[in-house]
Protein backbone atom coordinates (compact mmCIF):
# COMPACT_ATOMS: atom_id res chain seq x y z
CA UNK A 1 0.00 0.00 0.00
CA UNK A 2 2.83 2.79 -0.99
CA UNK A 3 0.61 4.09 -4.05
CA UNK A 4 -1.11 7.09 -1.69
CA UNK A 5 2.68 8.58 -1.22
CA UNK A 6 3.22 8.80 -4.83
CA UNK A 7 -0.11 10.99 -4.86
CA UNK A 8 1.41 13.43 -2.25
CA UNK A 9 4.63 14.05 -3.89
CA UNK A 10 2.17 15.51 -6.63
CA UNK A 11 0.46 17.41 -4.08
CA UNK A 12 3.50 18.92 -2.30
CA UNK A 13 4.91 21.90 -4.64
CA UNK A 14 1.35 23.87 -5.17
CA UNK A 15 2.31 27.24 -4.07
CA UNK A 16 5.77 27.29 -6.10
CA UNK A 17 3.66 25.40 -9.42
CA UNK A 18 0.64 27.91 -9.37
CA UNK A 19 3.30 31.23 -9.40
CA UNK A 20 5.07 29.35 -12.02
CA UNK A 21 1.77 28.56 -13.99
CA UNK A 22 0.57 32.17 -13.81
CA UNK A 23 3.26 33.75 -15.56
CA UNK A 24 3.83 31.69 -18.08
CA UNK A 25 -0.35 32.26 -18.81
CA UNK A 26 0.51 35.44 -18.84
CA UNK A 27 3.12 35.00 -21.36
CA UNK A 28 0.86 33.41 -23.70
CA UNK A 29 -2.12 35.92 -23.32
CA UNK A 30 0.79 38.68 -24.31
CA UNK A 31 1.70 36.24 -27.37
CA UNK A 32 -1.94 35.37 -28.41
CA UNK A 33 -2.98 39.22 -28.02
CA UNK A 34 -0.13 40.64 -29.96
CA UNK A 35 -1.44 37.96 -32.93
CA UNK A 36 -5.36 39.00 -32.43
CA UNK A 37 -4.20 42.70 -32.18
CA UNK A 38 -5.14 43.68 -28.18
CA UNK A 39 -4.11 46.30 -26.33
CA UNK A 40 -2.18 46.24 -23.46
CA UNK A 41 -5.01 47.69 -21.62
CA UNK A 42 -6.90 45.01 -22.42
CA UNK A 43 -4.69 42.38 -21.81
CA UNK A 44 -3.96 43.58 -18.09
CA UNK A 45 -7.98 43.79 -16.92
CA UNK A 46 -8.36 40.06 -18.27
CA UNK A 47 -5.33 39.15 -16.17
CA UNK A 48 -6.64 41.05 -12.87
CA UNK A 49 -10.15 39.33 -13.72
CA UNK A 50 -8.47 35.96 -13.43
CA UNK A 51 -6.47 36.44 -10.88
CA UNK A 52 -10.18 37.24 -8.55
CA UNK A 53 -11.43 33.89 -9.83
Amino acid sequence: MQQPKRAEKFKKPSTKGHKQTDNTTRVIIVHESVKNGTSQANISRKADTEKVE
